[in-house]
Parts: structure tokens; sequence; C-alpha cells
């Protein structure tokens, strides 16, 4: 059964309802125009309330996947996009799972439900299939994100203000975070604006929301939306530091890369950083070259004086990256 809908959800159009992954459509609507369709095998994407990516994934039943990820995130999901596969016989897992990568690189980033999220947004046999261990020891059940529950994610930034965006500083961005700060506190954590640099807000998360495995998330559902809906445009990035690693250094950009390491890893690759000196960072890698060109973009941006990222193999020789 389908959960609660909206009575009257708004239409969908004919691009919609075709399923080729084109369109981002209201969640409810689109459960509602496939109430009685026949299940598909594809690939879903689901975003929140200002579209922003939240998970990528496939399954051999889209409508009951969609269905079943929205029973689980409904405070978060409102929108949609799907892509049906048509062909059955290229709807195997492997090909549904190397559709929904390819999604995720286009987004350029690794979606909140597919990284330090994905336990609230995979279903139980996806989370576990996924993170399975041989031998492991059961896993501590994870802090979930306060901006994942219902109160807070409505309440943060849900109408941007229709004064004149002010300057972005430091100061300016620490005020925004004041309406944040309230549900941090009852969950144990705080956050503190660090500095701004070129529109990008660094921030240091501390007390629980530091050590929370769902720091992502309360990164992007709550700090990011409610900095983005005061400053628009003026906010290209906010990146979660520790006050400690602000400086550009071998210990530093590990630190940095620390937060890429588990996307890096899923798509075959490892990276360690063996020296920064004048500009130029010298980094330990295998894997896919296109990952390693992520990795080169990364640290440049972070480290806006590190002019150069060399990559070479366990044998010292260089890896040419494009």
């Amino acid at each position: 059964m389908l959960p609660r809908l909206a009575q009257q959800p708004a239409p969908l159009s004919d691009v919609a309802t075709d399923n080729d992954g084109s369109a981002i459509v209201p969640v409810d609507a689109w459960l509602s125009a496939h109430a009685k369709a026949d299940d598909f095998p594809g690939i879903f994407a689901c975003y929140d309330s200002q579209k922003s990516l939240q998970y990528v994934g496939h399954s051999d039943a889209v409508i009951r996947a969609v269905c079943d990820t929205w029973e689980r995130t409904e405070d978060v999901l409102a929108y949609v996009r799907v892509q049906a596969i048509k062909n059955h016989a290229m709807a195997t897992e492997s090909v549904r799972e190397s559709q929904a990568r390819a999604w995720i690189n286009e987004a350029g980033t690794t979606p909140p439900g597919n990284g330090t999220d994905k336990r609230i947004w995979m279903g139980p046999s996806e989370y576990l299939s996924d993170t399975e261990v041989e031998g492991a020891e059961p896993e501590e059940r994870p802090r979930v994100s306060p901006f994942l529950q219902a109160a807070a994610h409505r309440s943060i930034a849900n109408d941007a203000s229709d004064d004149e965006a002010p300057v972005l500083t430091a100061d300016a961005a620490d005020e925004v975070l004041e309406e944040v700060r309230p549900f941090l506190l009852a969950d144990g954590g705080d956050v503190e604006v660090v500095k701004v640099q070129d529109g990008n807000v660094y921030v240091e998360m501390q007390g629980n929301c530091g050590s929370c495995s769902s720091s992502e998330a309360t990164l992007r559902m709550g700090i990011e939306r409610a900095l983005r809906s005061r400053f628009g445009d003026q906010l290209r990035e906010v990146i979660q530091v520790a006050t400690e690693d602000l400086g550009t250094s071998a210990d530093g950009v590990n630190a940095h890369l620390d937060g890429l390491r588990p996307a890096i890893k899923a798509y075959g690759g490892e990276v360690r950083v063996l020296e920064v000196l004048e500009g130029r960072c010298t980094v330990l890698y295998t894997g896919p070259v296109t990952i390693a060109a992520g990795i080169r973009a990364a640290v440049k941006d972070r480290f806006p004086d590190i002019v150069e990222v060399v990559f070479q193999d366990e044998s010292g020789a260089p890896v040419e990256v494009k």
C-alpha cells in the first residue's frame, strides 16, 4: 500500500510519466500517477524540498522502492527523478548500479543517502549488502541528524527573507546560524564559523555534531540550507573543518580528504598525501584516473595556495591525470 498522498497531487506532464530521467517531480504526485501501474526496473534520485540531491538508488521494482524510501524519509523527501530501464534484458543489478553511479558522478558529490546517511535512506537489505563485512561486530546505532526530524527540517529557512541579503562575512554567517543552534544544542552539539573565503563558509562542528555519523546531513539540511536562504548566490559551499586542520600541510590535506575517502574507496581508489611543499602536493594514489581528477579539484578548491597536485603510485612512478 502506498503511503499517505496529497488529496489533490500536482498533475504530471507526459515527460514526467515517461520516466526517462529528464524531470524532477513531486514524489506524492509521481506515486499517485503510478498507483495502478505495473512496476518496472530502473534508477531513481531523491531530492529535498529545495531540490537538493539526497540519495540515488536503483531497483528491479522502482515504484515499490520509491514508496518504501518515502515511508522512511517522508519528512525530507519531496521530489523524485526516475529513469526506467525498458529493456528488461539490460536491467541486471550490475547495469542498474552502474547507471546509478553515473548519476552520482553527474552530481559531482556523494549524496548524504549514499554516504554518511545510507542507513536512513537505504532499505535494510540494501544497507546490509552495501556495508556487510564478514566477521564484523554489529554496529552501534548511529546518531541521526536533528535536521531529519520534521519540526527542525520545516522550520529552518522555509521562507527566504524579503530584505536585501547582507554581505557574506564570518559575523553575518554566524548570526544566521543562530536559528540553527537550538536544534544542535538540543542534540548535544554546536557549530562555529571559522572563516569565510571566496564564497566558502568554513565551519567546525562541535560536541556530538563533530563525532556524529550524520554530520553531513546536519551540514547540508540545516547549516547550508539556512545560509543559502539568507545569502543566495554569494554562498559557494559550506565546508566542514577542524580548527587545527586549517593549515596547508600534509596532515591538513589528509584530514580534508577523510570526508571523501568513503566515496573514493567505493569507486576502488585509495589516497594518501605524502608531502605538501611550496605549493606542490604529492599524493600516493591507486584507482581510477577519473576519481583522481576529482581529488585534485577537491584539494585545490579547499587549499588555494596549492597550485599543483602530483599523483604517484606505490612504486613512485607518476600517475598521469588529465
